[in-house]
């Protein structure tokens, strides 16, 4: 690549320059016949030098082959650099004419003065070839060494970028354990808020039935207390029929008792009489298993007093 460039650079330095060869095929484009553009190419100084493509150019201009191979013939002397001249046989279309123009370019080397210019340029080319061979060499040790430390800078490179990325990886790592703690926490914070909101709701259920409860409740111990006012004056009425009643009955028990001491007062005498009765019994049975005395006076009065007995 380096000895190419240089062979342009030094290959341009010897052909005609860009300004002059503008001017000239202005030249040849504005001319009307192949005659004049002929001539124009006669005028040609004898110190001109062209280029392949320079030449190309030039014979683009002519429309007709037969023009382009006596432009050849005339500008034959210029070109120099006969290695690309190949190129210029492509300009034409038909193989004669690229046969003739081969022949052209043989019998017509180029002018003495061109010839020692391209042996002088030959020569300055190989000595550029080698200087820049030489410093290609250079460039290639410096590229290498270059290359190598690049690589060296690389690789401490490439490793402080691993150690980059696994410290941000572990910086990743923790802040997204760090993110799964506080979501963690977050939920659990969530969850113990919900269940104190479900725990405030139950207590609040409680308390609204304990509430109801307690009002239910207290209907019901006024229900209860206008019942037992209720049973309290059934009972203190009852209190007072049972007193009367228990006063009734012990005035009955006291006439049953009276009654019944009387009773046993009479039952009482009557045993009693029962047995003087029994004694009287005896005792007239044995008297009348003795004889039947007389009557005296002593026995009319224990016969009164049995009858006596007998009505009692």
């Amino acid at each position: 690549m380096w000895m190419f460039l240089l062979s342009l650079i030094t290959f341009e330095a010897s052909a005609m320059p860009s300004t002059e060869y503008s001017q000239l095929t202005n030249s040849l484009d504005s001319a009307s016949f192949s005659s004049d553009q002929l001539r124009i190419l006669q005028s040609l100084p004898k110190t001109t030098s062209l280029t392949i493509d320079q030449s190309v150019g030039i014979l683009n201009e002519f429309s007709f082959a037969s023009d382009q191979l006596q432009a050849l013939r005339t500008i034959a002397p210029y070109i120099h650099d006969r290695d690309q001249q190949y190129v210029l046989l492509d300009v034409f279309t038909f193989s004669s004419d690229k046969g003739k123009a081969s022949q052209i370019l043989k019998q017509v080397p180029p002018s003495r003065d061109l010839a020692r210019e391209a042996a002088e340029n030959d020569a300055q080319k190989q000595r550029d070839r080698e200087q820049l061979a030489q410093e290609i060499r250079q460039e290639e040790i410096e590229k290498e060494r270059l290359r190598r430390e690049e690589e060296a800078k690389k690789a401490a490179e490439r490793e402080q970028l691993k150690e980059e990325i696994r410290q941000e990886e572990l910086e990743k790592e923790r802040l997204r354990k760090e993110a799964l703690e506080e979501e963690i926490r977050k939920r659990e914070q969530v969850e113990r808020e919900q269940l104190r909101k479900e725990h405030l709701q139950q207590k609040k259920a409680k308390l609204q039935d304990k509430a109801e409860y307690l009002k239910e409740l207290e209907e019901r111990l006024e229900n209860k207390a206008e019942l037992l006012e209720a049973k309290e004056e059934l009972f203190a009425a009852k209190e007072q029929a049972l007193a009367e009643r228990e006063r009734q009955l012990a005035l009955q028990e006291q006439d049953l008792k009276a009654k019944e001491l009387e009773i046993q007062e009479q039952s009482l005498e009557l045993k009693e009489w029962e047995i003087r009765l029994k004694e009287w019994e005896l005792k007239l049975k044995k008297r009348r298993s003795y004889p039947s005395p007389q009557p005296t006076y002593g026995s009319d009065y224990y016969q009164d007093g049995y009858r006596n007995s007998r009505r009692h």
